[in-house]
């Protein structure tokens, strides 16, 4: 035991001790020099690791830190990986944005300058960009992938990027796992070198891109909505209130509305936001009630709320009694695959055969009305619509796409749209509410309705937070324990099933019989009780942290809440006593 420690702060006083003796800018130097000692183990006893997200951390100096020597470490593996494919890839190049947060654009110029000196081609945004937009980008352009630099929903402070393959969906796990064994060759990015800015304009190596991007994307936009006809009908009777994350990208969000014929649109900004600590925070955290004042005032029939990169959206609607709820992205899902079901019906379309791509952690009331209308439902594993598993599935082409959603707020429609673009989906929600609002119907009736006709599911999700390296060995120790000693009774039921995506196994725990999962490793798990109600967990490497997913269901809406506080109460005990 000793050994290790003695190991561990060896390398930490030499990752140290490098930063000390390299030439650093100024606020890098003084923020190294001000630290303490049990800061310097937590910002050097690792390298920030890149994840099948991408890769982010809090903003600072250190290898365990945000900062302008992670990102061209990672861009250095990323221009390895790219030259891999061969001399036309690089001259493909690669887009590059960033949202409205800090450090982002220069951490997007810093991609972009090692890139070039590196002999791969950038196509660069003068403006912050919209998830959607960039990944239009890398389609529109022909290039070979893309970054884009955000904060990745999590709180000010924190910083990092996600990469994106030629089809503009975030890279597979393969193509992560060849950039980081790239990333290898290179302690850190103390001594990557940069193109000049000139000199990489000069050779071409650098293209700004933007406002020709951004009326091409518009124009690919005017193809979602899916009747034209209640929009340009409609569309002006329906008050849109969206809460602002990022006041240029915002610009897109308002113009897509407007081309949609979608007039009556007002913002509200919330200062509150920068106080958020993690993606679920970003909806959880916003001031609902500012803006249900605001929304009051106008008599807004929705509320519209976004993550920094406009990647995810939470929804806030009118219910019958004139307040507002915030529904959680599972039902706004099965809202909006409720009404596209009955537009292809209105149609004559037949709707069987179809597939709905959802997580693991999401609701099943999608999944009801999926089944009642002949369509399969495909689970996958978290974070799909920020991940590789949508563009893999649509790719393969075995079977007809026609809806999918995620744990966080990420939606996609059809195979033609690439991984989740919130812009997007906030046209399709407000032609739902046009199409019903035309019939005299509030789209809290109709999941009122839904609810009714299938059974009330609920579901909760709750961030658990640790720090440092103490922090990180905490959640790698409840995640072990949990997969061979979890309570085997929670909220009273018989926990039936475990899917442990560590091990890719799912396990009947009755019976103790182990069945192979076919899809990638994935550090999370899943316990599913007799009734179906079920909780599942996965770390959170940026903070460190754990996110426990939660859900039940059952004939009414007050048996279906009290069995989630049951579990919740049961699962958090557990938790608990573990450490």
């Amino acid at each position: 035991m000793h050994a290790i420690a003695d190991q561990l702060e060896e390398i930490v006083q030499r990752r140290y001790n490098r930063w000390k003796n390299a030439e650093l800018p100024a606020y890098l130097s003084k923020e190294l020099n001000e630290l303490k000692s049990a800061e310097i183990i937590d910002r050097f006893y690792q390298d920030l690791q890149l994840e099948d997200h991408g890769i982010y951390g809090i903003t600072g100096v250190g290898t365990n830190r945000m900062n302008i020597f992670t990102i061209r470490r990672v861009c250095r593996g990323l221009a390895e990986e790219i030259k891999s494919r061969g001399f036309a890839a690089g001259q493909r190049g690669i887009a590059i944005g960033y949202d409205s947060t800090s450090f982002s654009k220069g951490l997007a110029e810093q991609a972009a300058l090692v890139l070039a000196n590196h002999e791969v081609k950038c196509y660069l945004f003068r403006q912050p960009s919209p998830a959607g937009e960039l990944a239009f980008a890398v389609r529109y352009l022909h290039a070979a992938g893309g970054l884009l630099m955000s904060s990745g929903g999590e709180a000010s402070g924190y910083s990092g990027c996600t990469l994106y393959d030629e089809h503009g969906m975030p890279v597979e796990t393969e193509t992560n796992l060849r950039v980081a064994s790239y990333m290898e060759q290179w302690e850190d990015g103390l001594h990557i070198g940069l193109m000049n800015v000139e000199e990489a304009a000069r050779t071409g190596r650098l293209v700004f891109t933007g406002e020709e991007v951004a009326s091409a994307y518009l124009e690919d936009v005017d193809r979602i909505p899916v009747s034209r006809e209640i929009n340009q009908i409609m569309g002006a009777s329906v008050r849109i209130l969206y809460i602002q994350p990022g006041q240029e990208e915002a610009g897109l969000l308002r113009s897509t509305l407007l081309r949609s014929g979608f007039t009556s649109v007002h913002v509200v900004q919330d200062p509150k936001l920068q106080s958020a600590k993690s993606s679920s925070q970003y909806f959880e955290l916003y001031d609902w009630r500012l803006a249900n004042e605001a929304a009051a005032e106008m008599n807004a029939d929705l509320i519209l709320a976004f993550n920094p990169q406009y990647s995810e959206l939470a929804l806030s609607i009118k219910t019958e009694m004139g307040k507002y709820l915030v529904l959680s992205h599972s039902e706004t899902a099965a809202l909006l695959l409720h009404y596209l079901l009955r537009q292809k019906n209105n149609r004559g379309g037949s709707t069987a055969g179809g597939v709905l791509l959802k997580s693991f952690f999401t609701s099943d009331l999608a999944s009801a009305i999926a089944r009642k209308e002949g369509i399969k439902t495909i689970n996958v594993t978290g974070g799909f619509g920020g991940g590789a598993s949508l563009g893999k599935f649509c790719r393969s082409g075995n079977l007809p796409f026609l809806f999918g959603y995620d744990e966080d707020g990420g939606f996609a429609v059809g195979g033609s749209i690439a991984g989740s673009d919130a812009i997007q989906y906030a046209v399709l929600i407000a032609e739902m509410s046009a199409y019903f609002k035309s019939r005299g119907r509030t789209l809290g009736k109709e999941l009122l309705d839904l609810y009714a006709e299938h059974g009330w599911f609920a579901d909760d999700r709750i961030e658990l937070t640790y720090r440092g390296l103490e922090g990180r060995q905490r959640v790698s120790f409840i995640m072990g324990r949990l997969s061979k000693d979890a309570l085997r009774v929670v909220g009273g039921l018989k926990v039936e099933q475990l899917y442990d995506f560590r091990a890719r196994e799912h396990i009947q725990l009755a019976k103790g019989k182990h069945l192979a999962l076919d899809m990638p490793r994935y550090d999370a798990l899943k316990f599913i009780m007799e009734d179906g109600s079920w909780y599942g967990l996965r770390p959170v490497s940026a903070q460190p942290g754990i996110q426990l997913f939660l859900g039940s269901h059952a004939s009414d809406s007050l048996a279906s809440r009290r069995k989630l506080a049951a579990i919740r109460s049961d699962v958090l005990f557990m938790l608990e006593s573990m450490l």
